[in-house]
């Protein structure tokens, strides 16, 4: 693995380790808003346009982004539940002089 990767890496997983996670409440209302927002802007396209268009063909890739972005964030919902069962078996210290090794 390049130097430069390996440090990014190790220096993530340090930054995981320090960062408290978010509540399930904060984590719950976002992707709740997020869907209200998906739900409200399809019902509005579809109530006024219809048929397809350019217009909707924006709208339609606005979706696909929100989708990909909601898929993101279950997935770091995902990582961020199964992190406190993994973070007892990493050695920190191993870690913390490795970035000295690869600083210097």
């Amino acid at each position: 693995m390049h130097k430069t990767k390996e440090l990014k890496l190790l220096m993530a997983l340090l930054k995981a380790n320090e960062k408290k996670p978010a509540s399930p409440a904060k984590r719950f209302a976002a992707n709740l808003i997020i869907w209200l927002l998906i739900g409200l802007a399809g019902g509005f396209a579809y109530n006024q346009f219809g048929t397809i268009g350019t217009v909707e063909l924006i709208a339609l890739c606005f979706t696909l982004i929100a989708g990909v972005v909601i898929g993101i964030m279950s997935m770091c919902d995902i990582s961020r539940n199964q992190w406190p069962a993994i973070q007892p078996h990493i050695n920190l210290e191993s870690i913390k002089e490795r970035i000295r090794e690869l600083e210097t």
